[in-house]
């Protein structure tokens, strides 16, 4: 459910040692949802059940997206590296 602009927008945002973890979480989500999905299409779910599921799942990161994720267009790399963090914890 994750595309590209996971990996852009947290290799911009994210603080330098949290950065690690991140991309490893973004990359485990990638392989977990990989070897799920050939799983979930041969249960009950079958091909139309796992593609609305995953249709669902994307719903919901989008609205996390649109509603929780700060806007990084025109701010300096130390700014966007203090979206999140305060400064006494960068």
């Amino acid at each position: 459910s994750e595309g590209p602009l996971a990996w852009i927008y947290f290799a911009e945002a994210c603080n330098d040692s949290a950065m690690g973890i991140v991309l490893f979480s973004l990359f485990g989500t990638m392989v977990v949802m990989s070897f799920t999905v050939s799983y979930l299409i041969e249960t009950d779910l079958n091909f139309e059940g796992t593609f609305w599921l995953y249709a669902a799942i994307n719903f919901l990161c989008t609205l996390y997206c649109i509603f929780v994720l700060k806007e990084t267009m025109g701010k300096t790399p130390s700014q966007l590296k203090s979206l999140y963090w305060s400064r006494d914890k960068v």
